[in-house]
């Protein structure tokens, strides 16, 4: 769900077009995103593993800190990279770096029916284990899993051609 509100605070950065396109394509591949949510007591960026459905986005853990942030504050942004590769200039400032990254705003949600969550967790398997997608999860496993759906309001995407 677009969040004109969001995307007009961030302007340009927006991603549309080939830029969204290339920015899905980012988030389909990367293994790793850094999701940030807040609290009373301030932010708070945790690493997570992650799946991208092309309209939503999947991840899982344990009860903690980022849980309970989240039952306070749903919304969020993750952060995503590709690989970055050191560019050296001809001094220490003119140091750059080639990647490319996706900054995903928006609101996660705790899912909590059992079909939710099992049909939430096959996309994260896919992601990581496809030679597994297709083996059942068992009940008891996905009973016990706490998994978030974000929706998805606002994505920018970057280039740095580290020039």
């Amino acid at each position: 769900m677009r969040d004109e509100a969001l995307e007009e605070t961030l302007g340009d950065a927006v991603a549309t077009g080939e830029a969204r396109r290339k920015a899905g394509e980012l988030l389909a591949e990367t293994h790793m995103g850094f999701l940030a949510v807040a609290d009373d007591a301030g932010p708070y960026v945790v690493p997570i593993s992650f799946a991208y459905d092309g309209e939503d986005i999947y991840f899982h853990g344990g009860e903690g800190k980022r849980s309970r942030a989240l039952e306070g504050e749903p919304r969020v942004c993750l952060a995503v990279t590709s690989d970055p590769k050191l560019v050296k200039g001809d001094d220490p400032c003119s140091d750059n770096f080639r990647c490319h990254s996706a900054l995903v705003f928006g609101r996660a949600f705790r899912l909590e029916s059992e079909a939710e969550k099992d049909a939430a967790l096959r996309t994260v398997v896919a992601k990581y284990h496809p030679e597994a997608a297709g083996e059942p999860l068992t009940p008891s496993k996905v009973a016990g899993t706490t998994v978030y759906r974000m929706e998805i309001r606002a994505i920018t995407y970057r280039e740095l051609p580290g020039d």
